[in-house]
């Protein structure tokens, strides 16, 4: 059984986990079809975005980059760069495909401000999902270490995702955000079919 609840302190104890596969950045509308075209026969991705950080309050800024992990290859799309095409929405809106990831509210509230239209129930919230089942902290830092007994590490989270090049810390930390909510919905589905 997994714990409903962990402590900062308990979380500092685990390892930290990182992305260890391949990663692609795709920052140009063929960039994003070839992205697309290695994650079409995924069944399942791990969902995530990045935006600019703000310091000042009420400020918002557009989503920078997409993340989409599959089985073997995660996807990083710089929408800050190429817009966000309608292959991409349509992509995102198939109905035979899983989409998770963790705190998705903000994620949707700043791409519809940004005129994207997604189908929010064709997406898994973890944390969401998870505090029906009476957990506590549903965050994916917490997330990670009760449910995979690793340590995320959220150091890139307020990194300049607009910059020109991302940064290899910055790819490791967007491909890991994608992938780590794939991997707690794989062992979140693998518990609840040993029940």
């Amino acid at each position: 059984m997994f714990p409903k609840t962990i402590t900062k302190e308990e979380i500092v104890n685990y390892p930290i986990i990182k992305y260890p596969g391949k990663t692609l950045v795709a920052d140009t509308p063929g960039g994003i079809s070839q992205a697309l075209d290695y994650l079409k026969d995924d069944t399942l991705l791990g969902f995530d975005t990045e935006s600019k950080p703000v310091f000042r309050k009420g400020q918002k800024t557009d989503v920078a980059l997409i993340q989409l992990a599959g089985k073997d290859m995660v996807c990083l799309i710089r929408i800050n760069k190429t817009g966000f095409p309608d292959e991409l929405a349509d992509f995102l809106n198939r109905e035979e495909v899983t989409k998770v990831g963790a705190g998705l509210g903000d994620d949707f509230l700043r791409l519809y401000a940004m005129g994207v239209e997604l189908n929010r129930y064709l997406f898994i919230d973890l944390g969401e999902y998870l505090r029906d089942y009476d957990f506590e902290k549903t965050g994916l830092r917490n997330l990670s270490a009760m449910i995979l007994k690793k340590r995320v590490t959220k150091r890139e989270q307020t990194s300049n995702w607009e910059a020109d090049k991302l940064s290899s810390t910055q790819i490791v930390y967007a491909a890991t955000d994608a992938w780590i909510c794939r991997e707690i919905y794989l062992k979140l589905a693998i518990r609840s079919k040993q029940k």
